[in-house]
């Protein structure tokens, strides 16, 4: 009996290329915007084959560029921690995901331990 098996072939920084270009376009566009901090991943597991994640120090250069990208509102999350709290939002850009990630919340304490989910809140 002999068996098969396929090797993964790992992925190449040319498989990168069109999240580059990607970026590159979006820089273009919107070129007055917040500088981010920007990272490329490779096979994510939503299944496209790179994605770009954009990080702002800030809520308002996340804001600013939630804004441009015209991603609603109602799709940025609120993620809270003990001691930290950010935004985030995804979209897409010739055919990329992009993540958006905004940091610097300040929180008090009653919004820190505000219900998050609707399950959360009592009736």
């Amino acid at each position: 009996m002999t068996t098969e098996t396929t090797a993964r072939t790992a992925p190449t920084i040319r498989d990168q290329r069109a999240a580059v270009h990607a970026i590159a376009d979006l820089m273009a566009q919107h070129e007055t915007l917040p500088a981010a901090y920007i990272t490329i991943h490779d096979h994510y597991a939503g299944g496209s084959l790179s994605k770009v994640d954009m990080q702002f120090e800030g809520w308002q250069e996340f804001e600013a560029w939630r804004t441009e990208l015209e991603i609603p509102p109602a799709d940025v999350e609120l993620h809270v921690t003990v001691s930290n709290a950010w935004l985030s939002a995804d979209t897409s850009h010739k055919g990329i995901r992009v993540h958006l990630c905004g940091f610097g919340l300040s929180l008090s304490a009653a919004e820190f331990n505000a219900p998050r989910e609707t399950s959360e809140v009592a009736a």
